[in-house]
């Protein structure tokens, strides 16, 4: 088992020491098993390897939902409005000649 130092990971990784330390704290999912020695501050980073193997890994995606285009936010148009208007109207208009 080989144990990396904060600084041996920071050059794996290619990230700095300071955002390595901060995310100890913050978001320690976002680094390899950490390894404390009893009695030390010193912290080491176990299985680095493993871990790295499987962030290449590629995370199955979920399907979509639904195959519908979502909608935007915010207020619609003028021509999306003036587009659905005009929809409506021919959709009653058809409804009507089919009931005749």
């Amino acid at each position: 088992m080989e144990l990396l130092t904060v600084d041996q990971l920071s050059k794996k990784i290619h990230k700095a020491t300071a955002s390595i330390y901060s995310d100890l704290i913050r978001n320690p999912q976002s680094l390899p098993p950490v390894f404390r020695i009893a009695g030390s501050r010193r912290v080491l980073f176990k299985n680095v390897d493993v871990w790295l193997e499987s962030l290449e890994q590629p995370a199955a995606r979920p399907e979509p939902l639904s195959i519908e285009p979502t909608r935007k936010r915010g207020r619609p148009t003028k021509s999306e409005q003036l587009a659905r208007c005009r929809r409506v109207t021919d959709a009653s208009a058809t409804r009507e000649i089919n009931s005749k």
